[in-house]
């Protein structure tokens, strides 16, 4: 025992060397190029982004990853390639890389940090209703603090342990509300004014919401009555009868009887589509068993809605009265709560319809506060004084003869770097036609330089936007590297094919196989939708009347009156009439009348053109690609040739099999 010892030991210490030494999957090299390694981890990267998604990706084969490992590497040596050119410090190119960032940063910024991030915080909260009560106190004309001062008032006799409802009554200016105690019903996120909605997510069910909310409306006192798992849409059938007898009068208590006597027989297990079909008064659904098909909550009248929403799927309601009459509800299916991504387009909607122009203004005005932004008033001051009332941007501005001495000077600042002046405010207005008319003073600067102040800031905004974002940090270095592989292979490859004539023809003599004109054919046709007509204009043509004559004055055919009916050369193949045309034995031959599409057609041979090689001038822009590509592929093969000579490219294909694996054993 003793002396297996040593054996046990060293076994133990080599497993642990083995699993000590083992490399990370993400480290796992698949290539190399030049002194450069690709990793797994880039690896993978890529291909995910190619394939569209991880989840798509890990389910590609081994000769997949190694195809795409092949196209790797060549990139990667292209954009080495580009590095030692020194693309990036060329001003054109980092003019256009600036150019980009801020044009798409600048809508990056909306979409991805401020329209996103809200939407889906509107999901969320949709997922929740809220039923709610208001004390409403609206502004007088004189716009003074006494209402607001009411609705304090009032707020603090709640808080002192006065009840709600009393002071709904008595002081409440929503004149639809107060009758019911306040309540304004179910709703959720998307369905009323913001500031409303806000206060209302930030109260527990029963509570009243802790301060006045101001809306364009009025002074708000919020109380939350219930909060429960929002149902977005029921579908329901209903048996309704109606309050009106048969000779037209009024008679609620018939009406109930009768209501009674259906819900008897429902709790005797009689068929509820049977008994809607038979009994029903809403006769616009009692052919489809009272069915009313999916709605919303507050698309029916309360009561209706109210019953609706509360029952389960396969539930009758109790006897509901509306309006309309007495009704038995039951809910036939219940929707879930959508997807984010099926309601998305929808939240966007009411986002933009509610949210947006507040959250797109706020966004500006922190941003513009973030950076510096600042106007020189003594320039400001020094514009006006010259417009003064009497020159317009459009026509005058840009003759006056005072420009020169204030076009250039800075008017305003949106950052340390970006510095507007006058003639760039007054370029910027003259693209806008609300501007091209108005007298240009004071305020009509600061109006214009509000506007311009905040379109730039957003891209001054995204010219940071890489470093705090690292989805748009790698969009931007997608670009980049476009940019630099399209400057590449226009320097190496495109841009050294220039033939000249004699080099087409020569590659037309050699290639000429390739371009050949299949069988076509002119004519001239004379159609129409009638079968008597066309029998008429035939006994015509066999009478010797000209076929251009008859054409040029009763072919139907769209566009072909003007031209007597006469084509150019066409494929046989491309429609009936030509087919019939080439069947002709000589030129002016004519058919009989033959059935095509909706008509009837003659038609005369113009002249034939058998299949044939096409000559030079004809098939020059057919050698011009023919000869690009030919040129294009030997270059790229010549280019090819030169990295792999100078990069020398190893590939570990064998390595692949550990891509999206965390097991590398």
């Amino acid at each position: 025992m003793f002396i297996k010892k040593p054996a046990v030991l060293f076994t133990i210490f080599a497993a642990f060397l083995v699993v000590s030494c083992s490399t990370p999957q993400s480290e796992i090299v698949v290539a190399k190029y030049g002194d450069k390694e690709i990793k797994m981890a880039e690896f993978e990267k890529a291909y995910t982004k190619n394939a569209g998604s991880a989840e798509k990706a890990k389910t590609d084969s081994i000769s997949q990853y190694s195809r795409f490992l092949d196209l790797f590497v060549t990139f990667k040596m292209r954009l080495g390639e580009a590095d030692s050119k020194g693309y990036a410090e060329l001003p054109e190119v980092k003019k256009e890389l600036v150019d980009y960032k801020r044009k798409v940063g600048a809508s990056y910024i909306i979409e991805k940090e401020m329209i996103d991030p809200a939407i889906r915080d509107m999901y969320e909260r949709r997922k929740k209703e809220f039923r709610v009560s208001h004390i409403m106190i609206r502004p007088d004309s004189a716009d003074s603090p006494a209402p607001k001062k009411l609705a304090q008032s009032i707020l603090d006799s709640i808080k002192s342990g006065r009840a709600f409802e009393e002071f709904v009554a008595a002081y409440s200016q929503d004149e639809y509300s107060k009758l019911t105690g306040g309540d304004i019903y179910y709703f959720t996120s998307g369905m009323v004014i913001p500031e409303f909605e806000d206060a209302v997510v930030k109260t527990k069910a029963g509570d009243v919401y802790p301060e006045i909310v101001t809306t364009r409306f009025g002074y708000h006192i919020i109380k939350v009555t219930e909060i429960r798992d929002r149902v977005p849409q029921v579908r329901a059938s209903h048996i309704l009868i109606d309050y009106t007898t048969e000779d037209g009068n009024q008679d609620t208590a018939a009406a109930l009887a009768k209501i009674k006597e259906i819900q008897k027989m429902l709790k005797e297990g009689k068929s509820f589509e049977e008994l809607a079909r038979q009994y029903s008064e809403d006769f616009g659904t009692r052919d489809q068993g009272g069915d009313l098909n999916f709605f919303e909550r507050r698309y029916m009248e309360k009561p209706f809605d109210e019953a609706a929403f509360n029952l389960k799927k396969g539930e009758v309601s109790d006897i509901v009265q509306t309006v309309y009459g007495y009704h038995l509800i039951k809910v036939t299916d219940i929707k879930p709560m959508p997807s984010f991504d099926e309601e998305k387009e929808n939240l966007k909607r009411l986002y933009r319809q509610l949210r947006y122009p507040n959250e797109y203004a706020a966004l500006q005005k922190n941003l513009l506060a973030k950076y510096g932004y600042a106007i020189d008033p003594a320039v400001e001051n020094e514009l006006a004084s010259l417009c003064a009332d009497t020159v317009t941007i459009n026509a005058h501005y840009m003759k006056m003869d005072w420009r020169d001495q204030i076009k250039d000077k800075v008017l305003f600042t949106v950052s340390t770097t970006e510095q507007i002046t006058v003639d760039s405010l007054m370029n910027f207005l003259s693209k806008r036609y609300e501007f091209l008319q108005r007298p240009i003073n004071k305020a009509l600067i600061e109006e214009g330089v509000n506007r311009l102040a905040s379109e730039l800031i957003l891209e001054v905004d995204a010219l940071y936007l890489d470093q705090r974002n690292e989805e748009f940090a790698g969009l931007m270095n997608d670009y980049k590297n476009g940019v630099f592989i399209f400057r590449l292979l226009e320097e190496e490859i495109w841009n050294k094919i220039k033939p000249d004539s004699l080099t087409l023809l020569a590659h037309y003599e050699k290639t000429k196989d390739n371009y050949r004109w299949n069988d076509r054919v002119q004519y001239m046709e004379i159609y129409s939708k009638s079968d008597s007509l066309i029998n008429v204009y035939y006994e015509q043509l066999k009478a010797g009347v000209p076929f251009d004559t008859l054409a040029l004055k009763y072919t139907e055919r769209q566009g072909q009156r003007s031209k007597s009916g006469k084509t150019g050369l066409v494929e046989v193949s491309s429609s009936n009439p030509a087919k019939v045309a080439y069947s002709l034995s000589k030129e002016g031959d004519y058919s009989a009348p033959f059935k095509d599409e909706q008509g009837q057609c003659i038609v005369m041979l113009v002249k034939k053109d058998p299949s044939r090689i096409k000559t030079f001038e004809e098939a020059k822009p057919d050698v011009m690609g023919s000869y690009q590509d030919q040129e294009t592929k030997r270059l790229e093969d010549e280019y090819a040739g030169y990295l792999i000579n100078k990069y020398k490219p190893e590939y570990f294909y064998e390595n692949l099999k550990y891509a999206y694996k965390t097991d590398t054993k």
